[in-house]
């Protein structure tokens, strides 16, 4: 399963986190290796709590039905496209959803990615 950016930041140290493919955790920091679950994230580095996957514009065109279905599912507030950072971008204004509806999150975010 791919890992993701994200605009978490790290409890312990307050770098910035990517998603992990685990089933304990849903983020993991590259600079202090520490291990988190959504629940445990309060802090992050934009306006939003953000996930982040790299996509050609194309790809996400053709993906954007699908992706609305799932933004829809688990209410996020935002889904966009950065078109000068090749991103496309999800977010929640209030926090990540819990541990459990993340992690099936994330694996619902991969098999649509991965088509």
């Amino acid at each position: 399963m791919r890992t993701f950016h994200s605009s978490a930041r790290c409890p312990r140290c307050g770098a910035v986190m990517r998603t992990s493919n685990a089933k304990t955790h849903e983020f993991r920091c590259g600079n202090c290796k520490g291990r988190f679950q959504s629940d445990s994230v309060s802090r992050t580095a934009s306006d939003l709590f953000e996930i982040s996957v790299s996509a050609k514009s194309y790809e996400y065109e053709s993906r954007k039905e699908t992706l609305l279905e799932l933004t829809d599912k688990y209410k996020c507030d935002f889904l966009g496209y950065d078109d000068i950072c090749f991103l496309i971008d999800i977010g929640w204004e209030n926090g990540y959803p819990t541990h459990k509806e993340m992690h099936t999150f994330l694996q619902e975010l991969n098999k649509i990615i991965e088509k």
